[in-house]
């Protein structure tokens, strides 16, 4: 699980693979995460399929769903938490002072 003001990074940008999704997708979403793009977890939501993360960086209308009105997440699935990695010269630098 991520926690609020993690650094995560989207890994899966096919949101229209579904077809059958498409109308509920574009309907839902005006903003999407892109795939290699870092993001901060702004917060999570439940939904139908389990919890959905909402970003700092995108932030999408309200809708309704069954009992209340409220932004739509996207799946966990969908990120992995931004590791930071050091380039190897960087490292070397830094050992030798």
């Amino acid at each position: 699980m991520f926690e609020l003001g993690e650094k995560v990074e989207c890994i899966d940008d096919n949101f229209y693979r579904d077809e059958k999704r498409m109308d509920i997708i574009i309907s839902s979403f005006s903003q999407l995460p892109k795939k290699g793009e870092e993001y901060t977890v702004r917060g999570f939501r439940p939904t139908k399929h389990g919890v959905g993360i909402l970003l700092e960086e995108i932030v999408n209308d309200p809708i309704q769903f069954a009992d209340i009105m409220a932004e739509p997440g996207f799946a966990l699935k969908r990120f992995r938490k931004k590791t930071e990695v050091k380039d190897k010269v960087e490292e070397y630098a830094e050992e030798k002072n």
